[in-house]
């Protein structure tokens, strides 16, 4: 993990002085650990690093509002799995949804595979869809 008072002191350079040297140190420091985050959602090395590169770009456009960032590692990682995901069912390599075991599609009914929508803690996914225009069958799944 990345020393707390160093990353702090990145941070401030960038936000407060517009620092080129100490946002290519905070690349050096994230690069790697976030392009191999990325590929585990993405399963491709060349939109992994398109993701990367486009959060890099979001840090140096949103510079002057890090330093009120609580969390900074924290937030990298999220832009970085949210912008993974975004870029993942956009390319469609995401796996389909499987089947939750002990639901069977009923006659009229199929399962179709959904991206989550966030929601806290919870994520809702669209289980099964009638055919026949009858409302989904919604669930709520905690992580």
């Amino acid at each position: 993990m990345i020393a707390a008072s160093l990353l702090g002191k990145l941070i401030e350079r960038i936000a407060y002085n517009n620092d080129a040297n100490a946002y290519k140190e905070l690349f050096l420091l994230y690069h790697k650990r976030l392009l191999n985050f990325s590929i585990t959602i993405t399963h491709s090395k060349q939109s992994a690093e398109e993701v990367v590169s486009d959060v890099f770009l979001k840090i140096w456009v949103n510079r002057s509002t890090l330093a009120t960032i609580e969390n900074f590692h924290l937030y990298i990682y999220i832009v970085t799995k949210n912008l993974s995901i975004n870029r993942a069912l956009k390319e469609k390599v995401l796996a389909p949804i499987r089947q939750p075991m002990g639901l069977e599609a009923k006659p009229g009914h199929r399962i179709i595979p959904c991206p989550p929508v966030e929601m806290g803690a919870f994520h809702l996914k669209v289980l099964f869809q009638c055919l026949s225009g009858g409302s989904p069958a919604v669930a709520l799944l905690r992580e």
